[in-house]
């Protein structure tokens, strides 16, 4: 899959596409497609290698997102795959796949598109 791996920190231009394996579910996560991320002030500080709470490098940025559940790991109600969800998380959504607890795939607000559901978490939690 293609992901956006932070190596070192910079300018913008330090953000380069890569191509690493799918992440596989464990026990108690979800396997979700992402199709939108949000990008806030939090990753822009994290690039810059300015943030206190970012993982220790390289790791792929993104803190919320939108996408539909792909696969379930163990304990994880099979009925779940194929919702369409928010993603919190401390990093990992600038990717085109993220394997997260099931309890960081929020069913998304169900009158705003994935696209806003994609922008709504980190705002909403802050």
């Amino acid at each position: 899959m293609k992901a956006y791996v932070l190596k070192s920190s910079g300018k913008p231009s330090v953000l380069k596409l890569s191509d690493i394996p799918d992440p596989v579910p464990n026990k108690g996560e979800v396997l979700i497609q992402m199709k939108y991320i949000g990008i806030n002030y939090a990753e822009i500080l994290s690039r810059k290698g300015l943030y206190g709470w970012a993982p220790k490098k390289p790791y792929i940025l993104g803190m919320e997102g939108s996408g539909i559940i792909e696969q379930v790991g163990e304990d994880v109600d099979k009925n779940r795959i194929g919702q369409e969800v928010m993603v919190g998380t401390q990093y990992g959504c600038y990717a085109e796949k993220i394997a997260i607890p099931q309890e960081r795939a929020i069913p998304c607000i169900p009158n705003y598109s994935l696209k806003e559901n994609a922008a709504f978490l980190v705002n909403y939690m802050t």
